[in-house]
């Protein structure tokens, strides 16, 4: 079962007709029950309306020669990179570096784990008195 989020997806897809059949009637039974859907359809229809009456920006020769002239001048420029690009390693040499690091984590454990000489010894006397 779809939310109301969902239907309101779908919603500029319905309102400019660009649904499929199956999901226009789907849409069209949700909006039957939903309020608050119908009351975002009717928004749409409003802005629509609004805008119809506004007219439509035409740019002049010289602004349109002006912006491809600097559009053509970015699509020149080699590429920037930018920041620290992380090196793409191969699966082999991450499991290699993780049973590396693995590797080193047992072996560092076993070593501070070992009793030292030295405390042996002094653990030693302690008994022994």
């Amino acid at each position: 079962m779809k939310t109301c989020k969902s239907y309101r997806q779908m919603l500029t897809l319905y309102h400019t007709a660009e649904l499929d059949p199956e999901e226009q009637n789907v849409l069209d039974l949700h909006l039957q029950v939903c309020p608050d859907c119908r009351q975002a359809l009717a928004e749409m229809e409003q802005v629509k309306q609004t805008l119809t009456g506004v007219p439509a920006f035409v740019p002049d020769d010289r602004l349109l020669a002006s912006l491809r002239e600097r559009l053509s001048e970015q699509l020149r420029r080699p590429p920037v990179k930018t920041g620290f690009a992380w090196p793409r390693w191969t699966p082999a040499v991450q499991w290699s570096l993780a049973l590396l690091f693995l590797a080193l984590g047992f072996g560092l454990g076993r070593w501070s784990a070992e009793p030292r000489l030295s405390e042996a010894g002094a653990l030693e006397q302690l008994l022994t008195a």
